[in-house]
């Protein structure tokens, strides 16, 4: 059968395969080494672009809500909490062969809720994090044949951990996660890949360049390894990361761009984007994500004071 992409809703096309497009690439558990504690809202609207051939879709739509919260507790040690999507299972397709129309759709996804204790020291810190997974996902299946549809749902329910630590060492971080695992509709278990992230933030003269690479360790993932640089000047970022999916045939190549502005006696706004593009044999997408961050910190200097 042919398909014909004809318009997708709420994720990348490629989410329709295995757990969805994995979103915990390239997070690291660690917290800002400033020393003071923070609260963050993070709002991530996306404009995506598909082509397949010479067919060309378009889409717009906004990601969950991210909030992060770092809160410093006693002598150098924080606690840390927050959320994040962390597989995304939602798509919409379209395809026709020979009168019979399939309209599938999914919705959906596994979400992160995590928390975590760091402790800083003057050669830099250590830190741990334990994460609950939940979701629920639906496939919708639309059959038209002349005159006749048909119509079936298949339901989902997830749940499930994941731990994580780590060590950084001046400008070196180390991190590994692992013991994942999902529970699905309470009788199949999925282990979650372990993966290993090591991360460098070396300066030269007025430039802090920051490089992570992460290896996966599960026999499910087609391109196991993956890597991220970034150039920071004062308060600018510019940053390329090459990130081949746990899905086969998938590669994604990304751009991203930072701005900090600075907020008198509240913390700062970080404004910029993520621009990524997504292969896989014929079908390319492009996607554009504005970023949107607001950052309190100075609440936490004052408590300090």
């Amino acid at each position: 059968m042919t398909l014909m992409l004809l318009f997708f809703v709420n994720a990348s096309v490629f989410s329709i395969q295995g757990l969805g497009e994995d979103l915990g690439v390239f997070q690291l558990p660690f917290v800002a080494n400033d020393k003071l504690g923070q609260v963050q809202f993070v709002i991530l609207p996306e404009f995506s672009i598909l082509n397949e051939a010479y067919d060309f879709r378009g889409i717009f739509w906004t990601n969950p809500f991210q909030l992060k919260v770092a809160v410093p507790v006693y002598r150098g040690f924080y606690f840390s909490a927050g959320n994040r999507e962390r597989f995304n299972q939602t798509f919409d397709i379209y395809s026709e062969n020979d009168g019979l129309r399939i309209h599938l759709m999914g919705r959906g996804g596994i979400e992160e809720v995590y928390g975590g204790i760091n402790k800083l020291f003057s050669w830099g810190a250590v830190c741990a994090r334990g994460s609950y997974l939940l979701g629920k996902s639906a496939e919708i299946w639309h059959y038209h044949i002349s005159n006749y549809t048909l119509a079936d749902t298949f339901t989902a329910d997830y749940e499930g951990m994941i731990f994580s630590a780590g060590v950084r060492f001046k400008i070196i971080d180390i991190a590994y996660e692992f013991l994942g695992s999902l529970t699905h509709n309470n009788n199949t278990e999925i282990e979650l890949p372990e993966r290993l992230s090591i991360g460098l933030s070396p300066s030269f003269k007025k430039l802090k360049f920051s490089l992570l690479f992460e290896h996966s360790f599960w026999e499910d993932y087609s391109g196991p390894n993956r890597f991220k640089i970034s150039v920071i000047k004062n308060n600018l970022s510019v940053g390329y990361a090459f990130n081949p999916w746990y899905l086969k045939g998938v590669q994604e190549n990304r751009l991203d761009f930072s701005l900090n502005f600075p907020v008198k006696n509240v913390g700062f706004v970080n404004i910029g984007f993520a621009s990524s593009l997504r292969i896989k044999d014929n079908i390319r997408e492009f996607r554009f994500v504005p970023v949107m961050r607001f950052t309190i910190r100075e609440l936490f200097a004052r408590q300090r004071r």
